[in-house]
């Protein structure tokens, strides 16, 4: 580039535009027998792991081959806006879900996504609002359970507001016990 002299073709096989990923996971046996492991004890998984190297991908593939499961997926810029994180993944769940949801969960969800309700949500003044906010975000993840859905996925932690991280660490003690399993994947330094 410096140089300013055409680059050389890559010699690196193409992946077809319409292929969204390679066909396969290719190298990642080690891995996927720790996860293996960790999902036969139960327990939560957390991926790390530099920039780049699959954690998405690795994710992905292994919950498709166990279960249905939701996706909250953090990005750079959500750590100084509160219950991004959430927003996004509430936005993204099936047309007409909140339809199926009580007045009680729909005016603490209107926090985030005011089109749910015709009034302004009341103000969060303490300890016990933000406690009932948490409790209708817990019941949005039973909900989804009794849909099939039985795991959370989490990409790119390390991107996560302070406020999501909160709402996720309660909706994890709480949904778990219920047999919620969470997977979550960060890079490794951040």
């Amino acid at each position: 580039l410096e140089r300013d002299q055409p680059m050389p073709l890559s010699v690196a096989p193409r992946v077809p535009r319409a292929l969204p990923s390679p066909p396969r996971l290719i190298g990642r046996g080690r891995e996927w027998a720790l996860l293996e492991r960790a999902w036969a004890d139960g327990v939560d998984i957390v991926v790390r792991g530099a920039p780049g190297v699959g954690k998405t991908r690795l994710i992905a593939d292994f919950l498709s081959s166990k279960t249905r499961f939701d996706w909250l997926e953090a990005r750079p810029g959500d750590a100084g806006v509160p219950m991004a994180v959430y927003a996004r993944a509430l936005n993204s769940l099936p047309q007409g879900f909140a339809l199926e949801l009580p007045e009680w969960v729909v005016t603490e969800l209107s926090r985030l996504l005011p089109e749910l309700s015709q009034s302004a949500p009341p103000s969060m003044t303490g300890a016990a609002d933000k406690l009932r906010f948490f409790e209708a975000l817990l019941y949005v993840s039973l909900r989804r359970l009794e849909q099939g859905i039985t795991a959370l996925a989490i990409d790119d932690l390390q991107f996560m507001d302070a406020a999501s991280f909160e709402a996720l660490q309660f909706n994890r003690a709480h949904a778990q016990q219920r047999g919620i399993r969470t997977l979550s994947a960060y890079r490794s330094g951040e």
